[in-house]
C-alpha cells in the first residue's frame, strides 16, 4: 500500500516538473528507499530475495502495487527473512521523473 506523499514545503522534484504537468513516472533508487517500524510507514511490503553483496545486501521486497530494492548493512540483513513484513520510507532528495510516453526525464 502507497500513502506516501513527498514532504512540503515542494521538493526539488516538483519544482523543477514542466508546467502544465502531464502523466510521468517516479524513480526511485534502491538507496533512496529506507526500512522503517511497519506501523508508521508509509509503504509496507514482504521480503522476496535477501541478496548479499559484502558490507551491504540488497533486500527484494514487494506487494500488490510494485517490487522494490533495499540497500542495507548486511548486518542487518541477516535480521530478514523471505515472507517477513517491512515497512519503508522514501527519502525525497534526488527523485527522479520519467514522461510515460517516451520514458524521457523529466525532472
Amino acid at each position: 500500500m502507497f500513502r506516501w506523499r513527498p514532504p512540503s514545503p515542494l521538493t526539488r522534484l516538483q519544482k523543477s516538473l514542466p508546467k502544465g504537468g502531464g502523466p510521468f513516472e517516479i524513480g526511485i533508487r534502491p538507496e533512496q528507499l529506507k526500512l522503517s517500524p511497519l506501523e508508521a510507514a508509509p509503504i509496507q511490503a514482504k521480503v522476496f530475495d535477501v541478496e548479499p553483496l559484502g558490507l551491504k545486501s540488497m533486500l527484494t521486497v514487494k506487494n500488490e502495487k510494485a517490487e522494490m530494492r533495499l540497500v542495507i548493512d548486511a548486518g542487518a540483513a541477516r535480521g530478514y527473512a523471505v515472507g517477513d513484513a517491512v515497512g519503508i520510507n522514501v527519502i525525497a532528495a534526488n527523485l527522479l521523473a520519467f514522461d510515460t510516453v517516451s520514458g524521457m526525464r523529466i525532472a
